[in-house]
């Protein structure tokens, strides 16, 4: 399947051109609220889920989106619908048939939580955390887990210590907005060898309902 200033979210180098680019990994993160969100896709899959700006794709990527929240049952963070900053026009994705759409429950979708720890700390770990927490263990966990160990998520600026949490903040509820600065990079993570947990090749947004740790497991 499922994101600080543009470019603060550092991508780890590209595949070898050895290696045939099956993925597209994009994931965003929303400082004001503290919401991290990914999805990943098979370049094979019926969407073609890029995220572009100006309608080239690139082999990596990212820009900034406002974004409107909802909130699972089980307290997951969905993207609901996301809009170019710059045109105003919502983001869609092209589909075979040539329409356009976005899907929150679809492959395009993107999905995750509140990344912020049990006393409100954030920092890189944090993020870890939670996409250990949350992702199923699909295709390519471990291809997917180094895109972001090695991103600059949760560092410098970014970084929250307990003693700068507000107290007062308010919780993110379903319907809120914010903007996600947001991600793409166009991977190889379908080999087996990426595959942790040996469950081969599937569709791209995971099922995370009721695993192990909840939605705030990065606390």
């Amino acid at each position: 399947m499922v994101l600080a200033a543009i470019g603060a979210l550092m991508l780890a180098p590209a595949p070898s051109s050895a290696q045939t680019e099956d993925t597209m990994f994009n994931f965003g993160y929303d400082e004001e609220n503290q919401v991290f969100v990914w999805g990943q896709s098979s370049v094979d899959g019926v969407l073609d889920c890029s995220m572009t700006l100006d309608g080239v794709v690139e082999a990596e990527f990212s820009g900034s989106f406002p974004a409107t929240y909802g909130l699972t049952d089980d307290g997951l963070v969905v993207v609901q619908g996301l809009t170019h900053q710059v045109s105003g026009e919502p983001v869609s994705f092209p589909t075979e048939d040539g329409s356009e759409v976005y899907d929150p429950e679809g492959e395009c979708g993107l999905a995750g939580g509140m990344v912020a720890g049990p006393q409100g700390q954030v920092n890189h770990g944090t993020f870890m955390r939670l996409f250990n927490a949350l992702y199923d263990g699909g295709p390519g966990r471990g291809c997917l887990a180094r895109h972001i160990a090695q991103s600059d998520l949760g560092k410098g600026d970014q970084q929250v210590l307990v003693s700068d949490v507000d107290p007062d903040a308010e919780p993110l509820t379903d319907g809120d907005t914010g903007t996600l600065d947001i991600s793409s990079a166009l991977t190889a993570c379908e080999r087996p060898n990426d595959d942790e947990d040996g469950d081969g090749p599937g569709r791209g947004r995971p099922d995370w309902a009721g695993q192990p740790g909840g939605p705030h497991a990065g606390d």
